[in-house]
């Protein structure tokens, strides 16, 4: 079983076989198929896109983030963001993740030409 605050979640060996489990510091968890990771739902979107993933910037703040940030063309963490995300990242925003999305978008995306 895998404790999760004060509850107890069942897990089958099969099952925790088949999927991800990613804990956050005791608020939230997360489960995933194996193999279904940010990184490839990325590369996905821009098969599908025809867009290079070189031109590509990916925001991120925690653990399961490290490799779609480490795949993109710009990998931007959140100012709020885990000590390894952020030593690993291409830039690091001065704010927390939603004011951190806003000032990335407006300094690699959106370039005011007057």
């Amino acid at each position: 079983m895998m404790s999760f605050g004060n509850v107890m979640i069942p897990l089958l060996d099969e099952a925790e076989n088949r999927h991800t489990i990613v804990r956050y510091e005791g608020r939230s968890v997360e489960i995933t198929l194996k193999g279904r990771t940010k990184e490839r739902g990325l590369q996905s979107i821009c098969e599908l896109s025809n867009i290079s993933i070189e031109n590509t910037m990916a925001i991120g703040d925690e653990l399961n983030d490290y490799g779609m940030l480490q795949h993109a063309g710009l990998g931007v963490a959140a100012g709020n963001a885990v000590p390894s995300i952020k030593a690993q990242a291409d830039w690091v925003t001065r704010s927390g993740y939603t004011e951190g999305v806003v000032e990335a978008i407006k300094t690699f995306v959106v370039r005011d030409n007057r």
